[in-house]
């Protein structure tokens, strides 16, 4: 937090010119109604109690508008059942661990598949919507609070256009600069008759 407050302070482009999700993972201890935040593409408090309610039980539900606004039709479809079938093992495993000594561990294994492509879900939705951040952040956020976190993608989703078509090189000009930088190094040090 104290190194994104001191590149605001300094005016680094990437922040100052990025947006951010239009709910936050922490909303709910301020009731979903953050004090001064008021916009026409909020969510209303029953629309968060909703969407948080199918995140917890069927995030494979939740996740689906996302998917449709990264994905083809065909490719979200088969994105959001790629996420229902670890998350509906990890249940399974769960309650096998009844009768199936060990079955939990296993289980574990499948959420942490689970919360894998959840962070390559929120990693891509980050680079769509020109939202700053860090993917250890979004692991970190996927694994403790998967709920909040399938919600939240769900609610901007469903109220938000897309900001960066998905597809898009975010490196595509990376190269151009490079190579001007070592043109200006070349050509710099090339002057004192080398």
């Amino acid at each position: 937090s104290l190194l994104r407050a001191a590149k605001h302070d300094l005016g680094e482009p990437g922040i100052r010119n990025a947006t951010r999700f239009i709910t936050g993972l922490w909303d709910f201890t301020e009731g979903w109604q953050p004090l001064g935040v008021n916009s026409p593409v909020l969510p209303s408090v029953p629309e968060r109690i909703s969407s948080l309610v199918t995140a917890l039980f069927a995030p494979f539900l939740g996740i689906h508008s996302m998917h449709m606004r990264l994905f083809s039709p065909a490719f979200a479809a088969a994105s959001s059942l790629a996420m229902a079938v670890p998350f509906v093992i990890w249940i399974g495993c769960m309650i096998g661990e009844l009768g199936t000594p060990n079955a939990s561990f296993i289980g574990w294994a499948f959420f942490i598949c689970f919360v894998i492509h959840l962070t390559a879900i929120r990693v891509m939705a980050r680079h769509a919507y020109n939202v700053y951040g860090w993917f250890v952040e979004d692991f970190a956020a996927c694994l403790f609070m998967y709920p909040f976190v399938v919600s939240q993608m769900d609610l901007q989703a469903k109220r938000v256009e897309v900001v960066i078509p998905p597809g898009t090189d975010p490196n595509r000009d990376l190269n151009k600069e490079l190579d001007l930088a070592r043109e200006e190094y070349y050509s710099s040090t090339t002057r004192g008759g080398y």
